[in-house]
């Protein structure tokens, strides 16, 4: 592989990055735009539907708009973690809320979880993408996410002053 192919190879992966690095903003500003969110799912409960690190789609739902089968995410009030669970009950008294299960409980949960406790119901999700959505949702993730593109072009052009310098000929365009 001679220089010039290193050359197109290192400059086609900085703007291919810079291209993810775009469309991670605009999914990011569509999130924000309409009020959805992503949860990651971190534990094996509502397994095969929504397996282990799974990346869903959350969006805001009116408690009274939420049905039987929903997958809705909540806060559980005994240790204030996320969760997201299906719907097999919906209990109107003494106050609305609502019996959830994990698809791979065998049981209901033990609790019913009061309407002001659920965040958003579960409009789709992507497998294996759970784990890259916390890292790049990490502060390390998001230097990371600038930094590597901006490294790559920085090389780029260092190579190309180097080059220019030592009369090294400049790669023939195609």
């Amino acid at each position: 592989m001679g220089e010039s192919d290193r050359s197109r190879i290192l400059s086609a992966l900085s703007y291919s990055w810079l291209i993810a690095v775009v469309l991670a903003l605009g999914a990011v500003a569509w999130l924000w735009l309409t009020g959805a969110s992503l949860a990651s799912v971190e534990s094996d409960s509502m397994g095969p539907t929504l397996p282990r690190n799974s990346l869903a789609l959350i969006e805001s739902a009116a408690p009274r708009s939420i049905r039987v089968d929903d997958v809705v995410r909540f806060r559980d009030p005994r240790n204030g973690h996320q969760v997201l669970h299906r719907v097999v009950e919906v209990v109107s008294k003494p106050m609305l809320g609502f019996r959830t299960q994990g698809d791979a409980n065998r049981s209901p949960d033990s609790m019913i979880v009061p309407a002001a406790s659920i965040s958003g119901r579960m409009e789709g999700s992507v497998a294996h993408l759970g784990t890259p959505a916390r890292v790049l949702g990490s502060g390390l993730g998001a230097v990371l996410l600038a930094a590597v593109p901006l490294c790559l072009l920085g090389l780029g052009a260092i190579k190309r002053r180097w080059d220019a310098r030592t009369g090294t000929p400049a790669p023939a365009e195609v």
